[in-house]
C-alpha cells in the first residue's frame, strides 16, 4: 500500500467556499478513500460533487503508479537476471582463467619434470611427449665404427612405445636426453657399435655411467651438444 498520495494545492482552493465543517467532511472523505478505497454513502449531493474530480484523480494517480510499480518490477528481475548472468559468466571465465593458469603452471611443471604423478602413485606421460620423443629419435644417430660398421636405430613405432614406457617408468626426458648423450659420446670413443633405439630404451641404457667420460654440463649431460654433430652412418 502507498504511503503517500498527491493533492495539488490549486485544486483545493473549492475550501475556500466551503464551511469549516464541509471542509473537515472533505478532508476525512479523502483520507477514507485513500486507506479503502471507498468514499461513504451518507454524504450529501454537493459534498459528492465537489470531491467526485478528487477521486477520479486519486484513481488516475493510482493506475499510473501501479504501471510505473509493475515496469520497476519487471526491470529489476531483468536487471538481475542480467546481474545474475553476468556474475555467472564472469564465475566461469574466472574459473576458465583459473584453469589455464593451473595448466600453464601444469604445463612448466610437465617441461621441467616431464611426467606428472596422480593421486594413486601411478606415473602418467605428459601431454608433450611426442615432440620429446620427436627429439629422441632425431637425436639417436648410431655410430659408425672405424671399420665401417654401423648397426640401424631400428623402426620409429615400437622406439616410442619404448620411450613411452620408459618415462611411464619414472624417467624424465632430460634423463633420457641426456643418457643417451652420453651414451653416444662412449660409443663414438670406444670405437663401439650402438644398439637400436628400442633396445637402448627397454634396457634403460640411458641411466647407464661411464667414470671415464668427463660429463657435459648439466645434471645429466648436455644433450644438445651431440645435435650439432653428424654421427649418422
Amino acid at each position: 500500500m502507498k504511503k503517500s498520495f498527491v493533492l495539488h494545492l490549486d485544486s483545493l482552493n473549492i475550501l475556500n467556499k466551503m464551511t469549516d465543517e464541509q471542509a473537515g467532511k472533505f478532508i476525512k472523505i479523502i483520507y477514507q478513500f485513500q486507506n479503502t478505497k471507498e468514499v461513504p454513502e451518507d454524504i450529501d449531493f454537493g459534498l459528492e460533487m465537489a470531491i467526485s474530480p478528487f477521486i477520479n484523480q486519486f484513481q488516475r494517480d493510482e493506475n499510473k503508479w501501479q504501471e510505473i510499480k509493475k515496469k520497476r518490477q519487471e526491470a529489476g528481475r531483468s536487471g538481475g537476471l542480467k546481474s545474475g548472468e553476468s556474475r555467472q559468466l564472469n564465475s566461469k571465465q574466472s574459473e576458465a582463467n583459473e584453469a589455464n593458469a593451473s595448466n600453464s603452471k601444469q604445463s612448466e611443471a610437465n617441461e621441467a619434470v616431464n611426467v606428472s604423478v596422480n593421486v594413486n602413485g601411478n606415473v602418467s606421460v605428459s601431454d608433450n611427449i611426442d615432440i620429446y620423443f620427436e627429439k629422441f629419435w632425431q637425436s639417436y644417430k648410431p655410430i659408425q665404427t672405424k671399420d665401417k660398421k654401423c648397426t640401424p636405430k631400428g623402426s620409429k613405432k615400437p622406439a616410442l612405445k619404448a620411450y613411452e614406457k620408459a618415462v611411464k617408468n619414472g624417467n624424465s626426458h632430460d634423463v633420457i636426453l641426456g643418457g643417451l648423450s652420453r651414451y653416444l659420446e662412449r660409443c663414438k670413443k670406444n670405437d663401439t657399435l650402438t644398439c637400436a633405439a628400442t633396445t637402448f630404451l627397454n634396457q634403460e641404457r640411458f641411466l647407464d655411467e661411464d667414470d671415464e667420460i668427463i660429463p657435459s654440463s648439466g645434471s645429466y649431460g648436455d644433450y644438445s651438444k651431440f645435435l650439432e654433430v653428424d654421427l649418422s652412418c
